[in-house]
């Protein structure tokens, strides 16, 4: 690895350079009596409010340097990323924003009819389903076209610290102290920019990576307090990138429903990261079932609320640390079909 690579890959998973402090609209929600929780607190970042929490975080990409001198250097190039769809909404928004066509890569399993889309977008889909098609795309995308300027969300989790620091900022004001973090990871940028700054900002506030049951990605037994174990099954995993085979299986439509969490590989960036340094952003992993996450996104839809089911899913561990020892959990939560 270069040294280049290096300081990129620590700088773009390095949250406590980023100082800025998010100023648009921000809602902390007590989902307490929606759960009927009889003991213990849920505060939901309301990421359903802000359309999706990609708008933000693509407002600050499109705001660094990098790409602000792409865009001055070459008035005709498309913007261009991997998507899902939320980001496929904020990115096409800006691109509209700016003039720009926009050129994105989608997963094989991308549901087009649900995706809302600004301006003008070549959609490119992906030949292969899961992870490892998604990146044979974009990878292919990117050797075969050089007029493009790669906004690269999934190297980019610092995009969203600043909305970390608000919630920091909002949770001292309410002087409320957070027991526990709860969420799913896919690019990592809620994690890291969110949960990982929550955790800066009060010490000893637990972080935990909620995975699917059916199709976990990472290793639940795995010491995470030891960086060679870490970085070893990090280098692993990147591996399965190098696989020339197509997987073995179709998702089921159960599996869909969870769609855009990882269900084979973490995401690379991410990977390169923890062989390079060992480093995880989070306490532990609770492996939630499917099943679980339906029931409680059936409990909140009958309180008016109609969140997705990685939402519900990253909830269940939080229902049960607020209701079993009356914790205070924060959570990120998103509108059906903007996870």
């Amino acid at each position: 690895m270069t040294h280049a690579r290096r300081v990129e890959l620590i700088e773009a998973f390095s949250m406590s350079r980023v100082r800025k402090i998010y100023n648009g609209p921000l809602v902390l929600t007590d989902l307490g009596p929606a759960l009927k929780l009889n003991q213990g607190r849920i505060l939901g970042l309301r990421g359903d409010l802000l359309g999706s929490l990609k708008f933000p975080a693509y407002e600050e990409m499109l705001a660094s340097e990098r790409i602000r001198a792409l865009l001055r250097d070459h008035p005709d190039w498309p913007l261009f990323d991997g998507v899902a769809l939320s980001g496929i909404e904020a990115l096409s928004f800006f691109a509209c924003a700016l003039g720009r066509k926009l050129v994105v890569v989608v997963p094989w399993e991308f549901p087009l009819h649900l995706a809302t889309i600004h301006g003008e977008v070549e959609i490119i889909r992906a030949d292969e389903p899961r992870e490892l098609g998604y990146v044979w795309k974009m990878a292919q995308v990117l050797r075969e076209r050089k007029n493009l300027i790669p906004v690269n969300q999934a190297g980019s989790p610092w995009a969203l610290a600043p909305v970390g620091n608000r919630v920091v900022q909002e949770l001292e004001i309410l002087g409320i102290r957070p027991d526990a973090t709860a969420g799913v990871m896919a690019s990592g940028g809620c994690m890291y920019g969110i949960q990982k700054k929550i955790a800066e900002g009060f010490s000893g506030t637990e972080t935990i990576l909620v995975e699917c049951a059916e199709s976990s990605t990472f290793d639940s037994s795995l010491d995470l307090r030891d960086k060679e174990a870490v970085k070893a099954f990090a280098e692993e995993k990147l591996l399965g990138y190098l696989d020339h085979d197509p997987p073995a299986f179709s998702l089921s439509a159960k599996d869909l429903l969870f769609f855009p969490l990882h269900v084979d590989l973490p995401n690379r960036l991410w990977l390169e990261f923890l062989a390079l340094t060992g480093k995880v952003p989070f306490d532990r992993v609770v492996k939630v079932s499917q099943d679980a996450a339906l029931q409680v996104q059936g409990r909140l839809r009958k309180a008016g609320f109609d969140f997705g089911p990685t939402t519900a899913m990253a909830l269940v561990p939080a229902i049960e640390g607020a209701e079993q020892e009356n914790k205070t959990f924060a959570a990120v939560v998103y509108g059906k079909g903007k996870d």
